[in-house]
């Protein structure tokens, strides 16, 4: 290969590097409707299906997840924006609803040192806490717009 090839390839490499969360897990579509069960913020409705996202979804995802820091919130704290986005650890999903593709994120806080330490089984299992305020949000990234929708916050 060129040299020209093989450092395109690297800037690309580090680009996406640069967009992925420090902490993320992809949950298994068995824990689709677990993770609908929100007990203090909605979740999404008319849910048809569940699946494990794939790499390429990831990836689209993580290159428009810096724009989820400009996105309101349309419950529970009305308007409020999502502070110190990378303290959190994020749950992926896929979902479709009528018909149309998401990615579902379920958001963690950290406030120990890793989310391993904070919640030991959050790469395999659901985490739903109620209560929490902004500490804890869900929201649907659609594949097709490429846009965020239903931010909500957990109540106070």
């Amino acid at each position: 290969m060129s040299p020209l090839i093989n450092i395109l390839g690297l800037v690309f490499i580090l680009f996406i590097q640069n967009n992925e969360p420090k902490y993320w897990t992809s949950l298994d579509s068995v824990h689709g409707k677990a993770l609908m069960m929100q007990c203090s913020r909605p979740a999404p409705d008319n849910v048809q299906a569940f699946w494990k996202i794939n790499r390429a979804d990831r990836l689209v995802l993580e290159q428009h997840l810096k724009a989820i820091r400009k996105e309101k919130s349309d419950y529970g704290r009305d308007g409020s924006v999502i502070a110190e986005f990378d303290s959190y650890a994020l749950q992926y999903l896929g979902v479709t609803i009528k018909g149309q593709r998401y990615i579902y994120i379920n958001a963690l806080r950290i406030s120990k040192k890793s989310a391993d330490e904070e919640y030991p089984n959050w790469r395999s299992c659901v985490i739903r806490v109620c209560d929490g305020g902004q500490a804890y949000w869900g929201v649907l990234f659609n594949l097709k717009t490429k846009s965020f929708e239903q931010l909500y916050f957990n109540g106070p």
